[in-house]
């Protein structure tokens, strides 16, 4: 039975499927926490709009790059990693929705940076790189 579920076609296929998660996963919390972003705009003018979607991506973007070359076919460490950007995305979202006061726009930028850094950080140790 332990032999059939390491068959090397069975864990690549596995690999592929994990890798695709994390992927849409980045994906759809990227573009939620952009809209919620969005939402919270006094008003929204078209070259400020443009980065006010771009930089709630990015940490999103960069990290299932990161995490693609990372997924392995363990479903536990993919979940795992899925939770912790979960939770990034909750807590992001909460910033935005003035859960923790209004925050100026040099302390987003810092706080964008640490949820990138947080991102690969946890797709390191979840993944058990280095």
């Amino acid at each position: 039975m332990s032999a059939e579920r390491n068959a090397p076609g069975l864990l690549y296929e596995r690999l592929v499927l994990n890798r695709r998660v994390v992927t849409w996963t980045h994906i759809l919390l990227g573009l939620a926490t952009a809209f919620i972003c969005l939402s919270q705009l006094q008003r929204p003018v078209l070259f400020t709009a443009k980065y006010v979607v771009m930089l709630p991506l990015l940490p999103y973007l960069i990290s299932a790059a990161y995490a693609r070359r990372l997924v392995t076919p363990d479903r536990v460490r993919v979940t795992a990693f899925i939770l912790a950007v979960i939770l990034g995305f909750g807590l992001m979202a909460s910033v935005f929705l003035g859960a923790f006061g209004p925050v100026g726009g040099l302390v987003l930028l810092v706080l964008f940076g640490l949820q990138t850094i947080a991102f690969l950080g946890a797709a390191e140790v979840i993944f058990g790189v280095g």
